[in-house]
């Protein structure tokens, strides 16, 4: 099964909110890193996030896994842009599916921690980073 990360990745990628880093096209999404090159760049990764309790017939924890989307740019205003066009794009989804290497995934919902992204200030290199907190719902259909 693929992580959340990969599977959001997918689904930014097919909505032309991102793209795939070996096609040098504008705001490549990297999962799971963020390279220092090119200065517009996505990055989704894996977070720990709170549990929802407990099956206590069996033990079970229930809990969603996290995501963290980081968006910089040494333009405040592009970064910021794009962050938000990446919120709407997640609250827009509700019960879509995405295929990932040939694994096909129903997302239910993403969910998102705050109301808007944050403004995390600006890295070594001056580029400014947006970041998007959340939780997901997805399952491996085939």
């Amino acid at each position: 099964m693929h992580s959340l990360p990969e599977v959001i990745a997918e689904m930014l990628r097919e909505r032309d909110a991102a793209s795939n880093p070996v096609q040098n096209a504008s705001w490549p999404l990297f999962v799971g890193q963020l390279d220092t090159d090119p200065d517009e760049a996505i990055g989704v990764y894996d977070v720990a996030t709170p549990m929802d309790g407990r099956i206590h017939r069996t033990g079970e924890t229930i809990g969603l896994p996290g995501y963290q989307v980081r968006v910089r740019s040494k333009d405040y205003a592009r970064a910021r842009e794009k962050a938000f066009d990446i919120a709407d794009i997640f609250d827009a989804i509700l019960r879509e599916r995405v295929v990932v290497e040939n694994d096909l995934y129903e997302v239910q919902g993403v969910h998102q921690q705050s109301s808007r992204p944050s403004y995390i200030g600006p890295d070594p290199n001056n580029r400014q980073n947006f970041t998007i907190n959340g939780t997901a719902s997805y399952r491996k259909v085939i």
